[in-house]
């Protein structure tokens, strides 16, 4: 009976495999298609800007819900923080230069603000906060991902590692740092990342030691406009939902 669930589990894993190459794939084919500036092809699989300021640091100062995991707290907002948040950090200014840099506007439908803590050695081997190196599957080829590092000063802090070049092989170790590229943040916490997660090999480091790993992540999916889903302020609290193209397909949005 045992070998009989093993086998279920492992045939179940690879029709999900299967599934998910194919949602990816055709989904990126049809935003390509109708949604991308047919002139921009995205050359690199991640890019830094800079914001004019760190105003959004009087948002997030404030006294907000704490939601304990494994090594790690996430920072509820309330609804008008959110918001406030968002529309401060996606301005006109920044809007336009992601869609200059990629050729898409977006819909965004995930945030969080959370601490990672150092992890234990002796449960490295366990995956609890993309500690280990994957890719992002049941998602657009296009979606795209905007870490901001708030004092994150070095790899010493765990921040997001991205492998810079192809194949996507999982045996990697960061000795050659050549081949990396640590989202690190500037004096001012003012420097932000975007980068293609289904596109690229990534995971959050470990911080040593007395220290952590406080940033925000926020989830993009290519849309006609600009906009936000009206779930954000609900989805905090949960893991980043997949399938985006299909589960916000009913969903309400709102202009920014």
């Amino acid at each position: 009976m045992k070998t009989k669930t093993i086998i279920l589990k492992s045939i179940l894993k690879k029709i999900y495999k299967i599934f998910c190459w194919v949602y990816r794939n055709i989904v990126s084919i049809l935003q390509s298609f109708f949604l991308k500036d047919s002139k921009k092809n995205i050359k690199n699989i991640f890019f830094t800007l800079q914001l004019k300021n760190n105003y959004y640091k009087n948002i997030i100062k404030k006294s907000l819900k704490e939601l304990n995991l494994e090594y790690q707290i996430i920072y509820l907002m309330d609804k008008n923080a959110i918001y406030k948040l968002l529309k401060n950090l996606f301005n006109k200014e920044l809007r336009d230069k992601i869609t200059k840099k990629t050729g898409y506007k977006y819909s965004i439908d995930y945030c969080i603000i959370y601490k990672n803590y150092p992890i234990p050695k002796s449960e490295s081997n366990r995956s609890i906060y993309a500690n280990h190196f994957h890719v992002d599957k049941p998602y657009s080829r296009n979606m795209l991902k905007i870490i901001l590092p708030i004092s994150v000063k070095d790899k010493d802090f765990g921040p997001i590692i991205v492998k810079r070049n192809k194949p996507l092989v999982k045996s990697l170790t960061e000795n050659n740092t050549e081949d990396f590229s640590y989202f690190c943040s500037n004096e001012n916490n003012t420097l932000i990342y975007g980068f293609y997660p289904s596109r690229c090999l990534h995971k959050a480091l470990s911080p040593s030691e007395d220290n952590q790993c406080h940033q925000i992540m926020v989830q993009l999916n290519p849309s006609r406009n600009w906009k936000i889903n009206q779930k954000i302020y609900r989805r905090q609290a949960h893991k980043e939902p997949k399938f985006t193209e299909f589960i916000n397909l009913f969903d309400k949005f709102s202009k920014i």
